[in-house]
């Protein structure tokens, strides 16, 4: 019976000392010699120009959204091909539209209510077919285009307010 209470008393001990080395490893406490982990501080960097400053300077006409713009399929000068004969980029806050000379077949260009200047419409002077354009309400002051064959009106108001035409 003392064996009994002796394998008893072994096992409480056994018990207790599991316990005791449970708690002691929750409770551990870090080591004085471990560098501990601090966040990265971002600094933005005093050069960087803000990015909604930069988009109100420039507005580039893409190419995917020249085609958005196409309308009215017919029948290129050529007779046998069909392409699209209009294009309209009006008020679009636009700086920018050489893309649009891509498009050699257009007949009709609107570009009136962007920020182009007279530099910027010279990008039109390569459309071989270019019967009418209208930029209206853009910030040109003159336009000097090189003769064009088929190019017939360029209908405009010229504000002298606001030098906008």
């Amino acid at each position: 019976m003392e064996d009994k209470n002796y394998d008893e008393e072994k096992a409480e001990e056994k018990l207790a000392e599991e316990e005791d080395y449970d708690e002691e490893a929750q409770y551990e406490e870090p080591e004085y010699g471990e560098p501990e982990y601090e966040e990265p501080k971002y600094e933005e960097p005093e050069s960087m120009i803000p990015l909604d400053e930069v988009e109100r300077d420039t507005r580039v006409l893409t190419y995917a959204e020249a085609g958005e713009c196409l309308h009215n399929l017919g029948k290129c000068i050529t007779l046998y091909e069909y392409a699209y004969l209009n294009l309209d980029a009006s008020d679009r806050g636009l700086t920018d539209i050489s893309v649009i000379a891509s498009f050699k077949h257009v007949r009709y260009v609107n570009v009136s209510g962007n920020r182009l200047t007279s530099e910027a419409l010279c990008a039109l002077e390569t459309l071989p077919y270019l019967q009418t354009l209208r930029a209206d309400r853009n910030c040109l002051t003159s336009v000097e285009l090189k003769p064009m064959p088929y190019l017939q009106v360029t209908p405009s108001r010229f504000d002298s307010r606001s030098n906008k035409v």
